[in-house]
């Protein structure tokens, strides 16, 4: 009964991937946020986008939809920042603290798997039997997740196999699976597929689903169009064609005003190195925001400028930065969930409130 209950209470005791943090721990990182927020504070620029009316008029759909956008921009770059500095200050925490203790835990549970296999022998045979089961999992979760090659013997001395033997039957089955899973879903299977590895399948479908694409954009394009799909398609791309003139706008006119190449003076030049890396890193992310704050940064633009930009220009510069937006939140989203939908991610589980 005592040996159930410590075996219980062993096997449900989660690693650090899973614990809960303590007291001490939860409050360094509620307190990450404070830190983190003041300093993005101190760090962001100054620089307001907006349209700003000053003749008193009020501001158009389009002016209105262009200021609502930059706020959000700005607000999703400062969510980025916080959260990227809050993930760094507790990525080194959980180096210098809670790591060693994981080491150490392992190594006790590890130990304890040993206690246990020299207690095997006096127990009854079902208790016995029990024991043994519970050594070779574990053991065999030890070998598998944390490389404990040492901890071989031990699972085939309670399992009656090598673990190279128990390996290949894992295998078998997993190809068997992976097998069904290929007739289930019509994939071809290669004959050198390796089908003891679940990314075998995970590969396959991705190559028929681009497949499948490939087919069907490729039967839609030798469809005859009829002249309205034909003057969507032209709108689209003279559409697209102008945003990427918007963006290049707005970097030509920087460009033109701090390239250092043309800068004489060696400290001034210095300077406008700096200036233009800013400028270029901006123009390959296709960050009209960020341009277009270098510009009232350095003066080139007066906030009140943008309120004489044309509906043509403005209805561009919403655009993208909508899709600015979407990018912003993807990103701030990726960042805080990670790649596992199924599992907490590592901000989920080290850098928000118990």
């Amino acid at each position: 009964s005592a040996l159930r209950q410590a075996i219980g209470q062993y096997a449900t005791e989660p690693l650090l991937t899973g614990a809960k943090l303590s007291d001490g721990f939860s409050h360094f990182f509620c307190n990450l946020h404070r830190t983190a927020n003041h300093k993005s504070m101190e760090s962001t620029n100054n620089q307001v986008i907006a349209i700003q009316n000053k003749t008193g008029k009020e501001l158009s759909k389009l002016q209105k939809q262009f200021n609502n956008y930059s706020r959000r921009v700005e607000k999703l770059k400062k969510e980025l920042r916080d959260t990227e500095a809050v993930l760094d200050k507790a990525r080194q925490k959980v180096n210098e603290t809670l790591l060693p203790l994981e080491k150490k835990k392992f190594d006790l549970k590890t130990e304890i798997l040993w206690v246990l296999d020299r207690q095997h022998d006096a127990l009854p045979k079902r208790d016995r039997e029990k024991l043994s089961e519970f050594i070779s999992e574990q053991a065999r979760n030890f070998i598998e997740r944390f490389g404990k090659d040492e901890l071989k013997p031990l699972f085939e001395k309670h399992e009656q196999k090598s673990f190279e033997e128990h390996e290949q039957e894992m295998n078998q089955k997993t190809g068997e699976t992976m097998k069904q899973m290929f007739e289930m879903f019509g994939i071809d299977l290669d004959e050198d597929a390796d089908l003891s590895d679940v990314n075998t399948f995970k590969d396959a479908y991705e190559r028929k689903a681009e497949a499948d694409q490939a087919r069907h954009e490729e039967r839609q394009a030798k469809r005859k169009k009829t002249p309205k799909q034909l003057e969507k398609e032209e709108k689209l791309k003279q559409e697209a064609h102008n945003i990427t003139k918007t963006v290049q706008s707005a970097y030509r006119q920087l460009v033109k005003e701090f390239h250092p190449e043309r800068e004489q003076n060696s400290t001034e030049r210095e300077r406008k190195t700096l200036i233009m890396q800013r400028i270029t890193a901006a123009y390959e992310a296709d960050d009209l925001f960020e341009l277009l704050r270098l510009q009232l940064e350095y003066n080139q633009k007066d906030s009140g400028d943008f309120a004489l930009l044309p509906n043509e220009q403005l209805k561009y510069y919403n655009k993208l930065l909508k899709e600015q937006i979407n990018e912003l939140e993807d990103e701030l989203w990726q960042l805080q969930s990670g790649d596992n939908p199924f599992q907490p991610s590592f901000y989920q589980t080290f850098c928000t409130p118990p």
